[in-house]
């Protein structure tokens, strides 16, 4: 799960998985983490507000040289639409979004409605764990009058492989 949390006068958000299934018939299992996420103040004058956080997926396997790829997937959260996202409070929203690059135009999702997935692969070996670190960038769009208070919202991360 991704939890995500702010305050409108020190607004920051707060990301957290959940670990990833395990692979059924090659032995192999996964994890995934992210730190978290602080947005900072948000002033609805100063423009969009950006943060970004860390997502790493740690795998392993019983077999030698299996190549092994996957998808990390994330879903809409409160808002139920990953092009949209927002958190609340109570009846309240403040919109953002998430982003698997730098400049923000490929919004993290699963793939559909015009959404990227973080995708991977790789051999692995027998026992050795890889990890890979996936930057996930975050975006609160200015011009939001959002009475303070504290926001929040809960997303699905979704390890596919």
């Amino acid at each position: 799960m991704f939890r995500i949390l702010a305050a409108a006068a020190l607004l920051f958000a707060l990301f957290s998985f959940t670990p990833a299934k395990a692979c059924i018939g090659l032995g192999c299992t996964c994890s995934v983490s992210v730190d978290d996420v602080t947005f900072g103040t948000y002033d609805f004058l100063a423009g969009s507000l950006d943060a970004a956080s860390n997502v790493e997926v740690t795998c392993s396997a019983l077999v030698v040289g299996v190549n092994f790829n996957y998808t990390v997937e994330a879903d809409g959260g409160l808002s139920a639409d990953m092009t949209n996202r927002h958190m609340s409070n109570g009846a309240d929203t403040l919109h953002y979004n998430l982003y698997a690059d730098a400049a923000r135009t490929q919004i993290w999702g699963d793939g559909t409605s015009g959404t990227t997935v973080i995708a991977d692969g790789y051999p692995l070996e027998i026992l050795i764990p890889v990890t890979k670190n996936y930057p996930v960038y975050g975006r609160i769009p200015g011009g939001q009058v959002t009475p303070p208070g504290f926001y929040s919202d809960t997303l699905t991360v979704t390890v596919t492989y």
